[in-house]
């Protein structure tokens, strides 16, 4: 229990490489304060964290006055002491970049990448018919 009585206070929680690390700070004995915009994942997040303190404030990122809120709900519920911030917030808005940028602007091996993995499937094509579904 490395984390006992220590206050983490994390975005991104409610999937992927963020609710895994949740998993691993509740279970070294943190407290999560977990902050993300999909409830139903950080609900999803919190049920797996079987015994371990992990608890929900909605945030959106993008909203500062969102952020501002969820900063203070987490600094009052945590008794003024938060420990340690984990950033795993983040999305791939792949229409947003790939409508903005071809392979003429990114380095070579980037867009190569891209292509490789099917992200970049027709420069040709509008960026939303780009993506893999």
């Amino acid at each position: 229990m490395l984390l006992k009585y220590k206050t983490v206070m994390m975005t991104g929680g409610a999937s992927g490489i963020g609710r895994a690390t949740v998993l691993m700070l509740a279970k070294e004995g943190a407290r999560v304060i977990l902050c993300d915009v999909n409830e139903a994942g950080a609900n999803e997040t919190i049920r797996s964290a079987e015994d371990g303190l992990v608890e929900f404030l909605k945030v959106e990122l993008t909203d500062g006055a969102s952020v501002d809120a969820c900063a203070r709900t987490a600094i009052e519920r945590s008794g003024g002491k938060i420990d340690a911030f984990v950033n795993a917030a983040g999305r791939f808005l792949a229409d947003t970049v790939l409508a903005k940028h071809d392979e003429n602007y990114m380095p070579p091996e980037v867009a190569k990448a891209l292509k490789e993995q099917g992200v970049w499937k027709d420069p040709g094509k509008p960026a939303k018919d780009r993506v893999p579904k």
